[in-house]
């Protein structure tokens, strides 16, 4: 019941596993949650690893029809858009966008206007959604979106004063439209036949993914969710790898994690991406990030990737199509 408690007191999120019902009638208590169809984020990443592509490029030339259309829909939409917006006025309590980057809610229009794109939006957000699911693909995009939604998620539950204890990838669920949720905060787990979690005194523990106050002095605070969180971004960037691979957790291992060693970059990390990771991993909690602080950071790494990727993308397609019309 206590559970059950916790949960309403949350409320909802989009980037936690919502809590939708329970039966408390008679009999043991059940909990009804939003269904993820893709499962844990840990193993998506693995099923996933083959289509890996830390660039657009492969994609575009393996898929270049379906590229095809989706870019013309694209443009199509910013061509709406612009058409739109021309005849309304900006407000000018911000600086003049670029028409192209922004949303139409910056602008101050009717309400028809506003309903129409809305309506536009949405529905060429659904049809690149589904496109990218059906090609089953996995980008770099899509590794900075999960990081971006768990530290949004995180954020979210550290202003209802909710502290996770376990957070890591197999904690991640993966719900329609790539969106991650996290699971599993201030539940009871069966974890006696799970390998993660270490005995520790009289209880099993996920060390690898704990911070040194947790481990050494049994403390934790939002603060050390943001150490396991550094945890999950190795775990994320290196495509479902265990972490401190090859290392057991045993004297040796507790000694090196006293004496500062700090986890290799992982192979598809950015120095960016790498730098964020170390910061969470510092050894005095006061000098590690916000989860508000992370959300920024991602928040500018995506949108910048976004840019890059877009314009690479439609130089690509371009390309190849002057090249098939000659």
């Amino acid at each position: 019941m206590s559970e059950l408690k916790m949960m309403t007191q949350i409320g909802h999120s989009e980037n936690i596993v919502n809590l939708l019902g329970a039966c408390t009638t008679s009999g043991p208590l059940y909990l009804i949650f939003e269904y993820c169809p893709y499962g844990d984020l840990l193993n998506y990443l693995k099923s996933n690893r083959e289509t890996f592509h830390k660039t657009w490029s492969d994609v575009i030339k393996d898929n270049t029809f379906t590229f095809y259309h989706n870019f013309n829909q694209e443009e199509k939409f910013r061509d709406r858009l612009v058409t739109s917006v021309s005849n309304c006025s900006y407000s000018g309590l911000l600086p003049t966008p670029d028409i192209c980057d922004k949303s139409p809610y910056n602008w101050d229009m009717s309400s028809g206007h506003v309903e129409l794109l809305q309506a536009e939006e949405m529905k060429y957000q659904n049809t690149r959604k589904y496109n990218e699911e059906d090609l089953n693909i996995l980008t770099l995009e899509d590794l900075l979106s999960f990081s971006y939604q768990v530290a949004k998620g995180m954020e979210f539950l550290e202003s209802k004063l909710c502290i996770h204890r376990d957070l890591a990838a197999r904690n991640i669920l993966i719900s329609s439209g790539k969106v991650a949720k996290i699971c599993d905060f201030g539940l009871a787990r069966d974890v006696e036949n799970d390998s993660n979690y270490v005995v520790k005194g009289n209880a099993r523990l996920p060390v690898k993914w704990m911070s040194p106050e947790s481990i050494f002095d049994g403390l934790y605070t939002i603060k050390s969710d943001v150490w396991s969180y550094g945890i999950l971004l190795w775990e994320i960037f290196s495509l479902g790898v265990n972490p401190y691979p090859g290392m057991p957790v045993n004297a040796n291992f507790y000694k090196l994690l006293q004496s500062g060693f700090k986890m290799d970059q992982p192979f598809y990390a950015t120095d960016e991406i790498y730098f964020l990771m170390q910061s969470c991993w510092a050894f005095d909690p006061r000098k590690r990030p916000s989860f508000t602080e992370l959300v920024s950071f991602l928040g500018y790494q995506i949108s910048n990737t976004e840019s890059e990727l877009y314009q690479n993308s439609k130089n690509i397609i371009d390309s190849l199509y002057q090249d098939n019309s000659q």
